[in-house]
């Protein structure tokens, strides 16, 4: 045993400088910031306002790779970064991310051996790390909002997605690799004056620890409390509320039904419409949902967001703890693609990082206490994770009711399908095949194999008429090149 442990610390103890070898993060030097040791001090908790002519600089003569900035509220504009010995600049920060990743050997072609990072004025920042080597897994990545997701999670605050929804963002993102979009009712960055310097730094972290890659698109919407075990009594008290802030019922469903028309998806997931405890803004959040479903396919109403995205119904939506049509998801299976874990738990290790909120009843909620913790996600019978009921179908009911994506072809399998019949077919116009890929994305069926049979018709249909307009052609061409032929014979003719 004592062997083992020593085999253990030294097996540790070479891990670590493994991990220092490849993986260094390198010291930065910062002027012209309000506090200018803040952005360099490791500590959310400290912030700094980048003012006129602020540089932070960084040197290593083997190269710096990369640079990760966490700003503490969202950045006005760009930051860019500079190669001081050959004066060359590269714009960052275009996305406006809250925590931002610049990969420098891939915007310079190199890694710059000097560089000065210049922010925006008025950037807020909490820190700032550049690196050298690999880059470690904990440093956030993001990707663009999608276009079109395959599941879209319109939760509430920031730490519901982890909790009444656990389970469910590791098992579509990570095992099924399908596109998914975090979608949030509420904000946390400020309500009225007050500022929240921790909580929107939770909400990434944890949902870049369940699988997220994509950036959560975010409400101005505050955080506005209200609650009642009656759904209207809750729903009434959040609007009465929100009325101090200028908000109507209908500002919020505009912004579901952009929501829907913005990020077109398949399968869109909402809250209890009794709030789970009666939280009057999970309830606002579901109704909202429900009423748009009449609404986000018509382009008279909300006519801004129809203009700007085009009209969109989602094919499933489906409404946690909802009654009706109710599917139960296992949460409780370990994967390979989870490290051996399963995604309840996945969604633990998430949820581990909102420290600002384990204070509160859900800590026990979702991991126990010390003497009856909880591993499994059927552990929890109170506002189940698993529990969700089928609210809305385009494509007819569930029958295995174990899986959101029952009947559902997504998004990348619908690219796969339409490769392949191009491919089988043979070469056709890019325009046809863009025209082809909307219609099968926005027509709205029963079943989607009579869809792929006109798909193909119309493929065939389209080479036979590029057949048809080459071999009118070439007649064109040739009547037009034998009345050349026999107008110069008969000029010769004369001539002599």
């Amino acid at each position: 045993m004592k062997h083992f442990r020593r085999v253990s610390l030294l097996i540790a103890i070479i891990a670590a400088f493994t991990v220092a070898a490849f993986a260094e993060e390198l010291p930065v030097s910062t002027a012209n910031f309000s506090n200018d040791s803040a952005a360099a001090d490791s500590n959310r908790k400290t912030y700094t306002t980048a003012n006129e002519g602020n540089t932070v600089n960084v040197s290593n003569e083997a190269g710096v790779d990369a640079v990760y900035v966490e700003f503490d509220r969202l950045p006005p504009g760009k930051w860019t970064v500079t190669d001081v010995e050959k004066g060359t600049t590269v714009d960052c920060g275009l996305n406006g991310f809250l925590h931002d990743f610049a990969d420098l050997k891939e915007l310079f072609g190199y890694s710059p051996k000097n560089i000065d990072i210049h922010f925006t004025d008025g950037s807020v920042i909490a820190d700032v790390h550049a690196y050298s080597g690999d880059i470690p897994d904990s440093v956030q990545r993001w990707e663009p909002y999608l276009d079109k997701a395959d599941l879209v999670l319109l939760t509430t605050h920031s730490d519901d997605e982890q909790l009444f929804f656990a389970g469910l963002l590791p098992y579509y993102a990570i095992e099924r690799k399908l596109d998914v979009q975090v979608v949030y009712f509420i904000q946390h960055f400020q309500i009225g004056s007050k500022l929240d310097h921790i909580r929107p730094h939770e909400q990434l972290d944890g949902l870049w620890t369940v699988g997220i890659r994509h950036y959560p698109y975010i409400s101005e919407f505050p955080d506005v409390y209200a609650e009642d075990k009656d759904r209207q009594t809750a729903l009434n008290l959040m609007l009465y509320r929100f009325k101090g802030y200028g908000y109507t019922y209908d500002d919020f469903l505009g912004y579901t039904v952009g929501i829907i028309r913005r990020f077109k998806p398949l399968v869109l997931v909402t809250h209890d419409l009794n709030g789970e405890y009666g939280h009057g803004a999970h309830v606002l959040n579901a109704d909202t949902c429900v009423n748009a479903l009449g609404v986000s396919g018509d382009p008279s109403q909300f006519t801004e967001s129809a203009e700007r995205y085009g009209v969109w119904v989602p094919q499933k939506m489906y409404v946690h703890l909802y009654d009706q049509n109710q599917i139960e998801m296992d949460w409780d299976t370990p994967y390979d693609s989870m490290g051996g874990y399963t995604p309840f738990q996945m969604t633990q290790q998430g949820w581990m990082h909102h420290v600002s909120q384990h204070y509160a009843w859900f800590y026990r909620w979702i991991l126990g206490t010390k003497y009856s913790p909880i591993s499994a996600a059927t552990q929890i019978k109170t506002y189940s994770p698993c529990k969700y009921g089928l609210y809305h179908s385009l494509v007819g009911e569930d029958i295995s009711k174990n899986d959101m994506f029952e009947h559902i072809i997504t998004y990348a399998q619908r690219s796969a399908i339409m490769s392949s019949t191009i491919e089988n077919i043979g070469s056709t116009t890019t325009q046809v095949a863009n025209q082809l890929q909307d219609k099968i994305v926005k027509d709205a069926v029963l079943k989607e194999e009579p869809l792929l049979e006109n798909l193909l018709a119309a493929l065939v249909q389209n080479e036979e008429h590029k057949a048809n307009t080459i071999r009118i052609s070439i007649c064109a061409g040739s009547a037009v090149l034998l009345a050349v032929i026999i107008f110069v014979l008969r000029r010769s003719r004369k001539k002599q």
